[in-house]
């Protein structure tokens, strides 16, 4: 049994030991730990400057690289795109800045941006759902329309993919058109067309043909959304419109912005959740190209280069993300302009007095109608 004199003299070594710490700690120890810790935080602060330093510097010649990819953009994108029909396609969410260079720089390498297709809310809401369906099913009739990637009923994504490539079914003529104002009056899409320029430097025609390619726009869904319902059903609607502009044989560049600025690891994900998607299927990826870093001088530069790519059949994920198989593919050849014509006797549009199916009526003169009192004038597509 212990006694209380082993617990006085417990009490007393610990009270020694303290003691003996406070003498230490304000004599001999304490001009050592002081000194130490100077010099830890000396340490400390010379390697924040050293780090300081290697961050402007590296800063000054990340400006100096993209300025040099701002001057070589213009030469080496030049009529790479000349004459090439390009269709943009902005998703809910997306970087209405990141769209607006693009077709700039589009324009710069030779190429018209044709028309523009905004997808709408409605496009993804859990609530119209029972809507998309049923207008997918009936404009299916008209379009050759792809399987969907999953199989079942058309989707809108297939209608869509096969109206930009003016997929007429076989028998029909020009029923794309109505199926894009079917579209829009259902409150799904909102599409402009840009006016052309007529021949021989005449006034502006709408030219209504379809496009030889499509830019997509991505963004306005995080990784985390698109882990659940409702955001991982939209990623999934998504990549089905995806694969279905890859099945129709549109040449399809995907275009993010995100990877060439810092990012925190642990806020912010390392590229757009579509583009991470698409390059983690590879059927899908074997049909299209994508590019991350569009943000970028080098982004905008890769866009056109993918473009060009694309219209020769050949497919590739470009940029500065973890899935990326390199910054560019190789430069394509520059295209010759194409000699004007008036016909383009493979895409007629539909008789001005036909009414769309949904019994809607063609759209007024300024959206494109047929027979607004502006005579189509169109090239041919390279």
């Amino acid at each position: 049994m212990i006694d209380f004199r082993y617990h006085v003299v417990s009490l007393v070594a610990v009270f020694l030991a303290l003691a003996v710490g406070i003498v230490l700690g304000a004599g001999p120890l304490r001009e050592e730990l002081s000194t130490t810790l100077e010099e830890q935080v000396a340490e400390l602060r010379q390697e924040r400057s050293e780090l300081r330093a290697e961050l402007e510097d590296e800063q000054r010649r990340s400006e100096a690289k993209d300025d040099l990819v701002r001057v070589m953009t213009g030469p080496l994108a030049a009529g790479r795109l000349t004459d090439v029909r390009v269709a943009m396609v902005l998703l809910p969410g997306s970087d209405r800045n990141l769209s607006e260079t693009a077709e700039l720089t589009i324009r710069r390498a030779g190429g018209q941006v044709v028309s523009t297709t905004e997808l709408t809310e409605s496009w993804e809401d859990e609530e119209g759902a029972d809507t998309r369906h049923e207008a997918a099913v009936e404009l299916a009739g008209t379009l050759a329309v792809p399987p969907p990637r999953s199989g079942g009923d058309p989707t809108v994504a297939t209608v869509l993919a096969a109206m930009l490539a003016g997929a007429d079914a076989e028998g029909q003529v020009g029923q794309w058109r109505p199926a894009e104002w079917r579209l829009e009056e259902l409150g799904l899409i909102e599409m402009t067309w840009a006016e052309q320029e007529g021949p021989q430097d005449g006034p502006a025609v709408d030219d209504r043909r379809p496009a030889d390619a499509v830019v997509l726009v991505s963004g306005g869904l995080t990784q985390q959304e698109a882990e659940e319902p409702p955001g991982q059903i939209v990623l999934e609607q998504r990549l089905d419109l995806v694969a279905a502009l890859g099945a129709v044989e549109l040449p399809t560049v995907v275009l993010a912005g995100g990877t060439d600025q810092f990012l925190d690891p642990t806020t912010e994900q390392p590229q757009d959740t579509l583009l991470a998607a698409l390059r983690a299927d590879e059927d899908v990826a074997a049909t299209v190209s994508s590019v991350d870093n569009g943000e970028s001088a080098s982004g905008l530069l890769t866009l056109v280069l993918a473009l060009g790519r694309g219209l020769q059949g050949e497919f590739g994920h470009w940029g500065l993300g973890p899935d990326a198989q390199g910054v560019a593919p190789p430069v394509p050849p520059v295209r010759e302009p194409a000699d004007d014509v008036t016909d383009d006797p493979e895409m007629p549009l539909p008789p001005e007095d036909e009414v769309p199916t949904g019994g809607i009526a063609p759209p007024t003169s300024g959206q494109g109608a047929p027979g607004d009192g502006v005579e189509a004038t169109s090239t041919p597509a390279p």
